[in-house]
């Protein structure tokens, strides 16, 4: 007779001990795998950290806009979150600029080693300025390799870049006053006061007046003028009427007929 307790069995299938094993067993093996993902996760984030902390050092060309869009800076700078040290450079083919030297480039003097560039603090010095280069027909790309330490010692991979002044030829410039414009402005200011004087000589001359009292004093002289002129007027008049008078009188004396018309009016009524 089969045991109540095991009539469900299947012949040749695991005995419920054998069923708890391969649990068991299933879930170690979940479990590992769910370890070794978060050990890789962790890996991964402590390189990305220590990625982030470390220096980097780039060299590129960069658009001086505060002065002239013409005017082109050579930059090496560290882009990184700790800083460089013992920074070496070296330029193929050496550098050389023609700003003011057209007919006899000077060479760029690059520094061929900073002792440490902090994060975000850059090295720079004028490349050069485009028209007196394009005269001079320099070369374009120079090759800058780029060696350093982070700041524990530990060399850092080289890197080389590229500088290729082929692509800022044909880059041009949109009229926007920067801050050096306002300096250029104060400056021009700065030299026209300069000229100001006290006296009337000299090139530029301040003069300084009343204006409320030299209104007044000129409605005053209108008016006093007026006055003048109307009381000339009425002299005038005066000395006409007085004339007329005097030669009127002078006639009727010499002739003896009266010419003023109301005196002749009553002589011939009178007869």
């Amino acid at each position: 007779m089969v045991p109540a307790a095991a009539w469900w069995r299947i012949e040749g299938w695991p005995t419920a001990g054998e069923w708890q094993a391969f649990g068991s067993v299933g879930t170690l093996l979940v479990a590992a795998v769910a370890a070794g993902f978060a050990w890789r996760q962790v890996n991964e984030a402590r390189a990305l950290r220590r990625e982030q902390a470390q220096p980097y050092v780039a060299a590129y060309l960069d658009v001086n806009n505060e002065v002239d869009f013409s005017f082109m800076t050579f930059v090496i700078k560290n882009f990184g979150q700790t800083a460089a040290h013992d920074i070496r450079i070296s330029i193929d083919p050496p550098m050389k600029r023609a700003w003011g030297k057209v007919a006899n480039p000077e060479p760029l003097d690059v520094a061929s080693t900073i002792t440490t560039l902090v994060p975000r603090q850059e090295w720079k010095t004028l490349f050069d300025w485009a028209p007196h280069r394009l005269a001079a027909k320099l070369y374009d790309v120079y090759k800058v390799k780029i060696q350093y330490k982070d700041s524990h010692g530990k060399e850092m991979a080289a890197a080389t870049f590229t500088i290729d002044w082929n692509q800022y030829r044909t880059m041009r410039k949109i009229g926007v006053k920067t801050t050096h414009d306002i300096g250029k402005a104060v400056q021009d200011i700065d030299k026209t006061l300069k000229k100001w004087t006290q006296g009337a000589s000299g090139p530029l001359s301040v003069h300084v007046r009343d204006g409320d009292a030299r209104d007044k004093r000129e409605a005053e002289e209108f008016a006093r003028g007026y006055r003048e002129h109307q009381e000339a007027t009425q002299r005038e008049s005066e000395v006409e009427t007085s004339n007329e008078l005097t030669d009127s009188w002078s006639s009727a004396i010499s002739t003896g007929v009266a010419t003023d018309p109301d005196d002749s009016a009553t002589n011939n009524t009178g007869r």
